[in-house]
């Protein structure tokens, strides 16, 4: 959410996704992430709703061309000992 980001004046042409939330230069609205809907910025770029720390988290995957995927997420773990117990996180 909002209070982890910063310099977006840095990328004037970028989209800015924010929780459910989706603005590009004048326009704004709130995607459905909430119905499960993914947001596709290309072929190898997506969003998708991760509820977690708050109902309103998303994560970026990006596919690689060695076929493999990375997972860009935050507040996926809040302290040390989260990371130690995986049935906090893993399902």
């Amino acid at each position: 959410h909002s209070d982890h980001i910063g310099n977006n004046n840095l990328f004037l042409k970028a989209k800015h996704i924010v929780g459910f939330s989706v603005s590009f230069e004048t326009k704004y609205y709130i995607h459905p992430f909430d119905e499960g809907k993914e947001f596709v910025i290309d072929e190898n770029v997506k969003v998708i709703p991760t509820p977690g720390h708050t109902l309103s988290d998303v994560t970026v995957l990006v596919n690689s061309t060695a076929k493999q995927t990375v997972a860009v997420t935050g507040d996926l773990f809040e302290k040390v000992e989260d990371i130690e117990d995986p049935n906090i996180w893993l399902d």
